[in-house]
């Protein structure tokens, strides 16, 4: 699947860090706070679950994953410019290093 393959490039990428995959609508919440919590970069699918980095250790990453639609979602190229999005705004009260990456949409046939 597409999350395994993305799962295989992140630990090549990053060889020394420890990634593991994370689904916390499978988990409860006590567990989904504490992996959060742990966590020194936290990379997510826009929607609830990033929520959780309201958790994450102070300084730490928020790498927020958005799919590459038209429309009214800010997404600025680069890391902390956009305090203002919903994401940056848990960024920016979380005191994170945010970076909003716009990732191409894809439909299958």
């Amino acid at each position: 699947s597409g999350l395994r393959r993305a799962m295989r490039q992140w630990r090549a990428a990053l060889q020394q860090a420890d990634v593991q995959e994370f689904r916390p609508e499978l988990l409860p919440v006590m567990e989904q706070v504490r992996r959060a919590s742990v966590a020194d970069v936290f990379a997510v699918v826009t929607g609830q679950a990033v929520g959780l980095a309201a958790f994450l250790p102070r300084g730490r990453v928020l790498l927020e994953l958005t799919p590459a639609l038209d429309g009214p979602y800010p997404c600025h190229r680069g890391w902390d410019l956009n305090p203002t999005s919903e994401v940056g705004q848990i960024a920016r009260l979380a005191e994170l290093h945010h970076r909003c990456v716009m990732v191409p949409y894809v439909t299958r046939a």
